[in-house]
């Protein structure tokens, strides 16, 4: 598991791309919303003090059951955003996924992490870690379809299209 020392040098790395890109804004939200107060207090919107921080839920507990149960809600979501075929939605999500297995230190995050199995809105991603955390994708012909790498319906425009993968 990594220490919240090594989640704000990745955090920190991030900032100094000067990139705002989707991936890593949704790789900064996660790491930032596990970073202690002292450690982001330079980057909150002036009137966000140490008490309205903490009554907002923050920082997030760093450890390995909740992260388990973190990686979980994320994986359950994005499948209903497969299913709406929400691009964008669900390149955040694999990216949020991506970030927790780091933080984890788990296997899976390689397997995440490549851009080759992200193919039908994360799919096959979320299906190989719903195994490894013990939950199972909603039985929907429409969903099973889009895990294998296959059209929902073979008149669906999105489906298994690079334009909006």
């Amino acid at each position: 598991m990594k220490t919240q020392k090594q989640l704000f040098q990745r955090f920190e790395l991030i900032n100094q791309t000067g990139d705002v890109g989707d991936p890593l804004w949704a790789m900064r939200f996660i790491l930032f919303r596990f970073l202690p107060f002292n450690l982001v207090k330079g980057m909150l919107r002036p009137g966000v003090d140490m008490p309205y921080w903490f009554a907002t839920g923050l920082p997030l507990p760093l450890d390995p059951t909740y992260v388990d149960s973190y990686i979980k809600r994320i994986s359950k979501s994005g499948f209903n955003i497969a299913m709406k075929h929400r691009t964008l939605e669900a390149k955040r999500n694999i990216m949020r996924m991506v970030v927790l297995l780091w933080i984890k230190e788990d296997p899976l995050q390689e397997f995440a992490d490549r851009r080759l199995n992200y193919a039908n809105y994360g799919c096959p991603i979320l299906r190989k870690v719903g195994e490894k955390y013990l939950y199972e994708m909603p039985k929907v012909k429409k969903l099973e379809l889009i895990a294998e790498g296959k059209k929902c319906d073979p008149a669906c425009p999105t489906c298994g299209n690079p334009k909006y993968q």
